[in-house]
């Protein structure tokens, strides 16, 4: 899945980062996901403790219901979620890197491995869009910062990072009060769970009151949405203070601290050196009761984050969350001739239903059990009316506009109905679905699992769905409708490269958007030659009009009709689709994967078709956590259905 990479410099991280396929697959669903710091593993902690640790993190995790997102940085590659090779790979490497903001640029040219700071675990964070992350203790303020200038990146980073950090306070070795004037100077959100005193790392109360007590965590949860969806883009510390029968002696500890900070002056240890160097000296002066507690605090802070990740994500509830499509409501004429037209008046099957590529596809996902919420609009009308009454899935968020006469579209099909001759279609008050209406449903996308939208739309509520969904972190499908509305979208993928998890097109559709991406007039004197091509052609006209787009989405899933489906996206996102298909040529810099279609000759509509795939590898990939390949499957699977039927969606999908 390519991630959104926008405007931001950020952003443009995602090219040099992998998200394993279960934290990506997390993400996607809504499902709740706690992200975990590496310099604790390669700087923090010995060999075997470290490697224990990091392992115990996880289990933690996955016993909790939760995802763990372990984050490193490994020959330069920024890495979010590892294997157990890999947490090995950073436990017992030698000479590993301490991975800040500061070193990405060279960690990433220079092929750096490393552990990666608080700092620059916020920054994979916000790549990835993982609200929660859960270490032992905050970076702040030196104590001697007056001499020596030192303030953690930590700080500043939180400040700019929509991002919850559950930790024990921070570490006893600096100055707290000051650390807490920092975070309030650049408008960090600091709270302590069910203590009014902030803590400090190995003990549960510095002294110094908290500026913010929160005693339950449906609270702390509530805090956390509602920082994600405010967009202030400002972070949030939880301190969780150690547990009194965990707590290491304070006074023993503080005599510890001071001994080793003189014994780091006087040898001169300074920078990033510095706070491993007190920690790994006050371990050694407490005769191991340090680590302990570091040990302790550590496994119960990834407790409490993963509680906060379930109730922030209303994991396992019934208001979990849901698909949201986006697009277009109208009733379909299908229009499918005995014989060839002329200009006489001919015999011929009329049907007509509710559809439009939006509906359908909510339509479809609700067969499916997904339960997806749909934005669409419709005239005054009684056909409105009729098809806001027809809908068997949630319809509230679809407007009524006075005045306005509800969408319809008439399409004429060829005898054999594989095919569309030609449509005709008033979709007018598709344009009452704004940028403003999207902007007042930001909480529905914020809340979404995947939003899917079609080229119905107006130009400036696409683009303003791909902001939105780029800012969100959301997985975006977009289906291009048809080869004429699908040249809108070339400026918009420009904009916002990688935003656009998967789109859609048939071969003509593919054809206009890589040529308008390309900058060029599309040729269209023999674009009808191009449904006629065999399985070989298509493959060969794919990969010849392909290769912008896929510089600009994630992936397109390409409909070759009764030839099939070919997945096409960039070698970089392999280790994303873990694809089985026999396919697979790992030499190229783009992967194009075919998968067969069922062959039938009982068709009776072609129409639905394009969007009962779009609901079936929707609702597999999203809602089920099927594989890439088995989500490909069943949405052909649902394809295939609609063909036997004039409704869009065969209801036997279900």
């Amino acid at each position: 899945m390519r991630l959104a990479r926008c405007a931001s410099n950020l952003s443009r991280l995602s090219k040099f980062t992998d998200i394993a396929p279960n934290v990506l697959q997390a993400i996607s669903n809504g499902k709740p996901v706690v992200a975990l710091e590496t310099t604790i593993l390669s700087h923090g902690l010995p060999h075997p403790v470290n490697l224990q640790t990091g392992r115990k993190l996880e289990a933690i995790a996955r016993d909790s219901g939760v995802t763990p997102a372990t984050i490193a940085v490994i020959n330069g590659r920024l890495k979010i979620g590892l294997n157990d090779e890999q947490i090995r790979f950073i436990c017992e490497s030698p000479g590993l890197k301490k991975i800040s903001r500061a070193d990405f640029s060279l960690a990433l040219v220079l092929k750096w491995s490393g552990g990666t700071t608080v700092a620059a675990t916020l920054i994979g964070c916000k790549v990835a869009g993982i609200p929660i992350f859960a270490t032992g203790g905050l970076g702040g303020v030196h104590r001697n910062v007056a001499d020596s200038m030192d303030i953690s990146a930590d700080l500043d980073e939180l400040a700019r990072s929509p991002v919850a950090v559950v930790c024990s306070g921070v570490k006893s070795i600096l100055d707290v009060e000051k650390t807490l004037e920092y975070l309030e100077t650049k408008g960090v959100t600091v709270l302590t769970y069910a203590s009014q005193y902030f803590p400090t790392f190995f003990t549960n109360s510095s002294g110094i009151p908290s500026p913010n007590t929160i005693q339950t965590t449906e609270e702390l949860s509530e805090v956390i949405r509602c920082m994600r969806n405010s967009g202030l883009e400002s972070g949030l510390l939880v301190a969780n203070p150690i547990p009194d029968q965990l707590a290491a002696d304070g006074d023993l500890i503080e005599k510890a601290i001071r001994m080793a900070i003189r014994e780091s002056e006087h040898d001169r240890v300074s920078g990033k050196d510095f706070t491993p160097f007190v920690l790994r000296r006050v371990n050694e002066i407490t005769g191991s009761k340090s680590m302990r507690a570091n040990l302790a605090l550590v496994e119960n802070n990834v407790r409490l984050a993963c509680q906060l990740a379930k109730e922030a994500t209303g994991s396992g509830s019934a208001g979990g969350r849901r698909p949201l499509v986006i697009g277009s409501s109208n009733v379909d004429i299908i229009i499918k001739p005995e014989g060839k037209l002329n200009s006489a008046s001919g015999v011929g099957e009329v049907t007509m239903s509710f559809g439009g590529v939006g509906r359908n596809i909510a339509q479809g996902l609700h067969l499916l059990n997904s339960e997806p919420r749909f934005i669409s609009a419709v005239g005054d009308d009684q056909l409105g009316s009729a098809m806001l009454s027809a809908n068997q899935f949630d319809s509230s968020l679809v407007s009524t506009h006075p005045g306005s006469q509800s969408c319809v579209y008439a399409v004429t099909l060829t005898p054999d109905g594989n095919s569309v001759q030609f449509g005709v279609g008033n979709m007018t008050t598709c344009s009452h679905i704004t940028p403003e209406t999207i902007r007042s449903h930001t909480c529905q996308i914020e809340e979404a699992s995947v939003v899917i939208c079609d080229t119905n739309l107006p130009q400036p509520t696409i683009r303003e769905i791909c902001q939105l969904c780029h800012k969100c972190h959301k997985p975006l499908i977009i289906d291009p409708t048809d080869y004429v509305k699908s040249a809108i979208l070339a400026p918009i993928l420009l904009d916002f490269p990688g935003t656009t998890t998967f789109v859609t097109p048939n071969l003509k559709e593919l054809f206009i958007m890589n040529s308008s991406v390309r900058g060029e007039e599309p040729d269209l004197s023999h674009i009808d030659d191009i449904d006629r091509m065999s399985t070989d052609e298509s493959l060969h006209f794919i990969r010849e009009n392909s290769d912008e787009l896929l510089e600009l989405v994630g992936c397109a899933l390409i409909s070759q009709g009764e030839h099939g489906m070919v997945a096409a996206f960039r070698s970089e996102l392999l280790h994303t689709y873990r694809t089985q298909s026999g396919y697979v040529n790992q030499n190229s810099p783009l992967q194009y994967i075919h998968f067969s279609a069922e062959q039938t000759e009982r068709i009776k509509s072609v129409s639905g078709a394009g969007d009962s795939f779009v609901a079936g590898f929707s609702h597999a990939f999203f809602s089920r956590n099927l594989s890439f390949d088995e989500s490909v499957r069943l949405g052909l699977s649902c394809a295939f259905l609609s063909l036997s039927t004039t409704e869009p969606v065969n209801p036997d999908i279900k």
